[in-house]
């Protein structure tokens, strides 16, 4: 009963970077289209939308875990029995170790904008810790999220 009640998450587009928001909707309605870039956070889910007049909307997400139930693991009888087993646990431990596939997922995600020679580029970046380098992270742009004034 539960699993069918689970269905309806194929039809969620909150993990999507293109999908707009009420975040999105309300900010590009309040902030004039004369802005180019307007950058926001804490809705836990990373965006990259265009703007009405041709800028940018960046959601930042979030760096805490968020939790995805993929179509493969809600059409699978095997993986939906062995995620619900890492629910019922009581553990974040069993959780981040679940790989069915992997229902954790851990997005650091930045904003980043930068000027050279009356060029402005913007682009959402996907944070990895490189080993033995603390505070030298390695950044990977997130595709489709580029934009250039």
């Amino acid at each position: 009963m539960l699993r069918g009640y689970l269905q309806e998450l194929k039809k969620d587009q909150s993990f999507e970077i293109t999908h707009a928001d009420e975040t999105f909707e309300r900010t590009d309605e309040t902030i004039s289209a004369n802005i180019d870039i307007v950058i926001t956070g804490h809705t836990h889910h990373e965006k990259a939308l265009s703007r009405r007049g041709g800028g940018m909307y960046y959601n930042s997400g979030t760096w805490v875990r968020l939790i995805q139930l993929e179509n493969e693991v809600l059409d699978s009888d095997a993986q939906s029995t062995k995620a619900f087993d890492a629910f019922c646990n009581d553990s974040m431990t069993v959780l981040d170790q679940c790989q069915a596939p992997p229902l954790v997922k851990r997005k650091p995600t930045v904003a980043s904008i930068v000027t050279m020679s009356n060029t402005t580029m913007a682009a959402l970046n996907h944070v990895e810790a490189v080993a033995g380098k603390p505070n030298a992270p390695k950044l990977s742009v997130v595709s489709g999220s580029e934009f250039t004034r």
